[in-house]
């Protein structure tokens, strides 16, 4: 694996797995521990960035995913993008539910 991360740098990290006959698997690698932890910092950062910006793309566009998700998902169980299209086309738009003055 490889790439270029603005703290480290470009970076090549390898791994080798082997088996000798009658011995346990046995693992190199040319990283420190110190890098396998920053590694898995920035995979962990990666993660959590996905999903939130996947759960807010949800969150934002919930009122068209609640029309369009019943009927479509109870005949498929996916649908890709140009599926999706004339089906929000063809939904109601949606009316936010009327606020109370206070």
């Amino acid at each position: 694996m490889d790439g270029f991360d603005p703290n480290a740098g470009i970076i090549v990290i390898a791994t080798t797995n082997r088996t000798d006959i009658g011995r346990d698997l046995v693992e190199s690698r040319n990283y420190s521990d110190e890098i396998a932890y920053e590694i898995d910092t920035e995979v962990r950062r990666i993660i959590d960035e996905c999903y939130g910006r996947g759960r807010q793309a949800l969150t934002e566009h919930q009122p068209t995913l609640e029309r369009i998700a019943p009927k479509a998902l109870l005949e498929r169980e996916s649908l890709g993008g140009d599926e999706l299209d004339p089906l929000i086309a063809a939904s109601p738009p949606c009316v936010p539910p009327a606020t109370a003055a206070a």
